[in-house]
């Protein structure tokens, strides 16, 4: 990827393949929702992501267990 000068917009300069992504771990609590699903790469669900109901909300991990960039919180 290249940035303009100022560092707001890569424009079309998107870079080359292979792209490298690095799945972290991270604990996560909502609000709201009933149900975390981790997502392919065109937005599809992959599989279901383990998580407690609190009583403020929903709480779960993600990390590169799930192999995924993308995930939905669901009512």
């Amino acid at each position: 990827m290249g940035w303009n000068e100022a560092r707001t917009t890569i424009s079309n300069q998107w870079g080359d393949p292979p792209v490298l992504a690095e799945g972290i771990e991270a604990f996560i609590e909502l609000p709201s929702g009933g149900h975390v699903a981790a997502l392919d790469g065109t937005g599809g669900p992959k599989g279901d992501v383990e998580f407690e109901q609190t009583a403020d909300g929903i709480a779960f991990t993600i990390g590169p267990q799930y192999a995924t960039l993308w995930y939905a919180v669901t009512p």
